[in-house]
Formats: C-alpha cells, sequence, structure tokens
C-alpha cells in the first residue's frame, strides 16, 4: 500500500485546472496510491468553515480518504473552538493550518491559538511552509503540547533548518515533497530517523508520480521505503490496524516510472546547490543520477559563471565535462559582457562537446528587448548555436498580486512582457534558431510558443503543476517539448516524474526525452 501524506482539494482562481475530489481520485488511481490524508483547500485559503465542510462531505464519500480539517488561518479566535470540535465530531484525523507572512508565532495570540488545536490530541499539519525560522518556532511552540507535529511540503530552501528540527525534536515529522535535491530523503532518515519521514505530493494541486519517484529511487532498505510510503503516516493519523496489516503483509514496492526513452537531459548546472546539504554535489552528482537513469547526455552549465566570473565559470565548466563523455557543456553568454559572450559563442566552432549556450535572464542587467540582448541572439544565429533561455523568468509586477497561500507556489511561471516580446521579435529575425525556455515560463511560454515556431519548452521544477506537461504537449506539440531536470538541483526521478505521469505514446516519447534535442542542438561528431 501507498499512502500520500498531504494533499488537497478545492481551487486556486489563478488557475484554469480543477482540484477537486475527482481529480484528487484520478491521481491516485493512476499512480497507485491507496490511501490519502486530505486537506482543503478552501479552508486553507478562503474560509476554514466551508472549507471543512467541503472536505468532509467528499471525503465521506471515499473511504481511501483521511479527513484533515482546516484550523487556521482563516478561522477567528472566537470561533477556534468550536471549529476544532466539529472537526473532531466529523472524524478529523488531524488539523491543519497554514502561517501567513504577516503572522507573528511569537504572538500571545499565536501561542493561545495552539493550546487550543492541540487540545484534542490530534496531530498538527502545518501546509507548505516557506518563511525561514517557521520550522523552529512551530516546533519550539509545540514540544510541550502533547501531539505531533507534521511539517507537510515544506520548501527546499529549509532544508538545513528542517535536518536540525528533526534532530532536536522528536515530535516532528517531515514529507520531501519538496525537496527533491540529491539525497535529501536519505539525510533526513539519517537525522531524524525511519519513523518520522513521509511520502506526500500536493496532489491534486500537484501530479503524485514525481514525489513518488524520488522515494522509490532512494538508496534506502525496503523496509525503510515501505515506512515512508504508507506506514508511518497511517500510524501518525492512527491509522494502526492498517498499518500493522501493510507490515504483515507488504508488498512489493513499485518500479520507477521512468519513460522509455534515454533521455538527453538539456538543463544542468554545477553548483546549483551550495547552500543545502546533499549526498553527493556538483558534476559527480549529475554524472551519477544521470548514469543511474540512463541518460544519453546530460548538458551543463556552471553556477559560478551565472552569478560571480562568466568567463572562470565557463573554463570550469570545460574542465569538468573534458573526461566525462556523456556530459555535454553549455557556456553562459550575457549581453552585458558581449566581447566575452562572442568569444565563447566561436568556441563552438572548435569544440563539439558543446551542445547550447546558456541565458540567464535573472543575472542580467539589460532590459528584455535591449539592443545588446537583441545583437547577442543575432550572434548567436550567426554562428548556428542553440539558446537555452533559463528561466524561471518570473513576472514581478503581475504574480505577487494574488495572496500566497498552502496552495499557491512563490514561484509561479511567467515572463515579464519585455522579455516575452523580445522573444517574439527573436522568432521573427531568426526563425531558425533554436531557443529553449528552462522551466517552460508556464503560461506565457505555451502561449509564445504557439505563435514562434522556434521557441521549445523545458519543463523541469521542484513545484510542478498537475497536467502541465500534458497541456503544453497538447497545445503546442510533441515536437516542441524537450527534457531537462535542473540538476545537480533536482533528481532526475523527480524530473522524470513530472514526463512519465503525462501518460506520453511512444512517438511522443522518442521526441521529447531525445529526438527533438538531438535535432536542435549541437550534438557530438564522433
Amino acid at each position: 500500500m501507498i499512502v500520500d501524506a498531504y494533499t488537497v482539494v478545492g481551487g486556486l482562481t489563478v488557475s484554469p485546472e480543477p482540484m477537486g475530489f475527482p481529480e484528487l481520485s484520478a491521481q491516485m488511481d493512476k499512480t497507485g496510491v491507496g490511501m490519502a490524508a486530505v486537506t482543503s483547500l478552501r479552508g486553507l485559503n478562503a474560509d476554514g468553515r466551508k472549507g471543512n465542510e467541503h472536505l468532509f462531505a467528499g471525503a465521506a464519500a471515499d473511504g481511501r480518504l483521511i479527513p484533515i480539517g482546516v484550523v487556521g488561518p482563516r478561522v477567528a479566535s472566537a470561533d477556534l473552538p468550536s471549529v476544532v470540535s466539529d472537526c473532531v465530531a466529523s472524524g478529523a484525523a488531524g488539523l491543519a493550518f497554514h502561517v501567513l507572512p504577516h503572522t507573528s508565532l511569537a504572538s500571545l495570540a499565536s501561542r493561545k491559538a495552539f493550546a487550543e488545536i492541540a487540545r484534542p490530541g490530534l496531530p498538527l499539519v502545518a501546509c507548505s511552509l516557506t518563511g525561514s525560522g517557521l520550522p523552529t518556532q512551530l516546533a519550539e511552540m509545540t514540544a510541550d503540547l502533547g501531539c505531533p507535529l507534521y511539517l507537510a511540503g515544506a520548501f527546499y530552501h529549509l532544508f538545513e533548518e528542517l535536518l536540525a528540527v528533526l534532530e532536536e525534536h522528536g515530535h516532528v515529522y517531515v514529507d520531501p515533497s519538496w525537496l527533491p535535491t540529491p539525497g535529501a530523503i536519505d539525510l533526513l532518515v539519517e537525522r531524524g530517523g525511519p519513523d518520522r519521514v513521509l511520502y506526500a505530493s500536493a496532489a491534486a494541486l500537484r501530479p503524485m508520480q514525481p514525489a513518488l519517484n524520488v522515494v522509490l529511487d532512494a538508496e534506502l532498505d525496503e523496509v525503510t521505503k515501505r515506512k515512508i510510503l504508507a506506514t508511518n503516516a497511517l500510524r501518525l493519523f492512527g491509522r494502526n490496524k492498517e498499518a500493522d496489516r501493510a507490515e504483515a503483509a507488504p508488498q512489493p514496492l513499485p518500479a520507477v516510472k521512468v519513460p522509455a526513452t534515454p533521455a538527453i537531459d538539456v538543463h544542468n548546472h554545477f553548483g546549483e546547490i551550495p547552500m543545502l546539504s546533499a549526498s553527493t554535489r556538483d558534476v559527480d552528482a549529475i554524472e551519477h543520477f544521470a548514469r543511474r537513469a540512463g541518460f544519453e547526455y546530460s548538458v551543463c552549465s556552471s553556477y559560478f559563471a551565472y552569478y560571480d566570473d562568466m568567463d572562470e565559470g565557463n573554463r570550469e565548466m570545460l574542465r569538468k565535462i573534458e573526461s566525462r563523455p556523456g556530459l555535454l557543456g553549455s557556456p553562459v553568454i550575457n549581453p552585458v559582457h558581449m566581447e566575452a559572450s562572442i568569444r565563447w559563442l566561436e568556441a563552438f566552432a572548435e569544440n563539439d562537446r558543446l551542445a547550447h549556450a546558456t541565458i540567464t535572464p535573472d543575472t542580467v542587467l539589460d532590459r528584455g528587448g535591449s539592443e545588446d540582448y537583441l545583437r547577442l541572439f543575432a550572434e548567436a544565429a550567426k554562428r548556428g548555436v542553440p539558446i537555452f533561455f533559463n528561466g524561471p523568468n518570473w513576472d514581478f509586477t503581475r504574480l505577487p498580486r494574488y495572496p500566497m497561500g498552502p496552495g499557491y507556489a512563490p514561484f509561479v511561471r511567467g515572463g515579464s512582457a519585455a522579455e516575452l516580446e523580445m522573444l517574439r521579435e527573436v522568432g521573427r529575425r531568426h526563425p531558425d534558431l533554436p531557443v529553449i525556455l528552462g522551466h517552460g515560463m508556464g503560461e506565457d511560454g505555451i502561449r509564445l510558443a504557439v505563435d514562434t515556431p522556434n521557441i521549445y519548452l523545458e519543463l523541469s521544477g521542484s513545484y510542478p503543476y498537475r497536467d502541465v506537461l500534458r497541456r503544453a504537449i497538447d497545445t503546442v506539440g510533441a515536437d516542441r517539448v524537450v527534457f531537462g531536470t535542473d540538476m545537480d538541483l533536482i533528481l532526475p526521478s523527480f524530473a522524470l516524474g513530472i514526463y512519465y505521469e503525462a501518460g506520453l505514446s511512444p512517438e511522443e516519447d522518442r521526441l521529447i526525452m531525445a529526438k527533438t534535442a538531438r535535432g536542435i542542438l549541437r550534438m557530438p561528431r564522433g
């Protein structure tokens, strides 16, 4: 049995996709998840009482669902005792909340609220934490309340803090659903033991398969994997009989789900996670996990070249790929450093191990569409060098206006109007220059690709939205989508789960995983 410890139902006005019980049920059937703990986006983001009414009614109709009632933040303190009582009376297995950005956990009101919601002794579920210090504060505030604390879907920048909290506080549980980094699960188990790590996905907002792949592919023994995949969650939420049955008659673990074609991974960086602990790092991580996944090639650039010294970072990239035939290079170029960029574009004529050149717009001073920006694209087109335009490319004017809640990732993909118009102009001027959008730029990228035939979408990301790849394929065609992981930050098993869950046909599989990339990249001649 597989148990998903953190799923959500409800809706988000920023998303066109439904996220109700039918969508969650379909994800469970598709992925082979037997039970799921579920809470209400409606309750967390809009109205606690209405969310709970919707949640308990839907969960009662499906015996596979374990309802987690919502007690905050959209509940006033005067209403909190009755909301808690109603959740308990309705059969809640836990009580969920989200910490709003403007909320102080140090306030007397927060302490009183936690004392109230801890009164029944049910597990407390903190949803999708993103703020530094919150795991520590929550663990300390709940340490003497007599109930477990589950930090569900915490952001990967909090990884070091989560490791410390697990070591210090035995009542805390975590999941790696937003921690798809090399060795994250192994380190969580090492620091907190095998009994306090859970499998979770945040479906129906997100797909279930990527996070499941990471657990299945972890270098852990099968007993530990079974605990993470089922029995830890069952025991946390009071389903001890089901846990006993699962332990008494363990089923074979499913295989890691991957597409059939050995991949050409167009998106890797050396040194992408200098702030995070990892089981293996840098070029060693890229090569190790690419071999495990059976990749044909992995195209790599230098994190150092983005943020410090472009020339030295690019030279580092050349040194690191030289003796590793499965790795290809991508020099970083930048319109602010035009002469140096042109030298790196000219290097493609002499080095058949260079597959594309990378532009990272978040590190470019020039505005989108500037004279130098357009000149740099022209210089690449003149030399036949494909461009990897590495997002995420957030539109800071548009996206942050929506209040960020537990179902709303702070990294919703998008592009500024200036960048989008620049890429359209590049398509008009240089229709034969392939431009790959790293992370895809969300709906903006799909719309851009529809009317700009030289644009290709690469859809890696640590917080994928459900069905995003299928929507891209059906809108722009499988021949305009390529595969990438974002290693050494995001494990191949996680990225492959995003692609696998799209239900690729054999031809879509061949095109997306390798054939299209081979046709648009510079490939080794030998």
